[in-house]
């Protein structure tokens, strides 16, 4: 039942809902790249703090011997009550504890030796401080890496943007002027009001083509929609307060070839 749920609804979506997806080209590659370097930078300072915490026992040799007061076997019991035999011989280690968690402690993963640290405190041999060393600069080298990587590519953008242009034309220039495109829309002031069913205008459209308005009502002109005309005895010297809209039209239409200025509300 509900593999045929799944056939029937995944039918229906890709014969009447699903579209097949534009072409990202290479964008997605690309931006993968930055998450990639965060995942290797991620990788190799977690890797530095694994080996230099090693063997994560908390547990320093003292470079001593265990004294005779704690040389034999000893019963010790853990939390559940379960008896634990132990056994410390004469040439057995003394141990003290130390943090080796240096994340924790917000120190940088370097070998135990530069940090000046002594007996009791480090826990480190000499292939594993090697080793460390070579993590820790391997680290910074990545760091300095990306650092550099980072700030060219902001200032080669930065420099690029003054001294050249970025805009590059797309498609081919069209011999069709604006005012020959059919169903043209120009942008003339107006607002929609719920309840009515067109717009009303909010500049004077005297001195503009009519079609540029988008609408046309088939019953009233655009002046019945004009409400800058429903102020009386507004003069024409008292029009400035308004904002102005223009046209530049071709001298073969009906509107004139200079600029036709027109008062519009704000």
């Amino acid at each position: 039942l509900a593999l045929a749920i799944h056939y029937w609804a995944d039918k229906f979506c890709i014969l009447r809902s699903w579209t097949q997806i534009p072409s990202p080209g290479a964008n997605i590659a690309k931006f993968s790249g930055y998450f990639l370097m965060a995942a290797i930078l991620f990788f190799v300072v977690v890797s530095t703090y694994m080996f230099a915490g090693f063997p994560f026992d908390n547990a320093c040799p003292l470079n001593s011997v265990a004294s005779e007061e704690y040389v034999g076997d000893f019963i010790a019991y853990d939390l559940e009550g379960n008896e634990i035999d132990i056994s410390v011989n004469d040439d057995d280690e003394n141990y003290l504890f130390c943090q080796q968690d240096l994340f924790r402690q917000w120190k940088l993963p370097l070998p135990n030796s530069w940090y000046g640290l002594e007996d009791g405190e480090k826990w480190m041999t000499q292939d594993q401080e090697m080793v460390v060393f070579y993590c820790a600069m391997l680290s910074c080298g990545y760091v300095a890496y990306l650092l550099l990587i980072s700030v060219s590519h902001f200032l080669y953008g930065f420099i690029k943007d003054i001294f050249t242009s970025t805009y590059e034309p797309d498609g081919e220039a069209s011999t069709q002027g604006f005012s020959e495109v059919n169903g043209i829309k120009g942008y003339i002031p107006q607002a929609k009001i719920p309840g009515y069913p067109f717009p009303v205008l909010l500049c004077h459209t005297s001195a503009i083509n009519k079609e540029l308005i988008g609408w046309k009502s088939p019953r009233h002109s655009h002046k019945y929609y004009n409400v800058i005309l429903d102020v009386p005895g507004l003069e024409k010297s008292e029009l400035t307060q308004f904002a102005i809209t223009k046209q530049w039209a071709p001298s073969k239409t009906h509107a004139p070839s200079e600029p036709a200025a027109n008062f519009c509300m704000t």
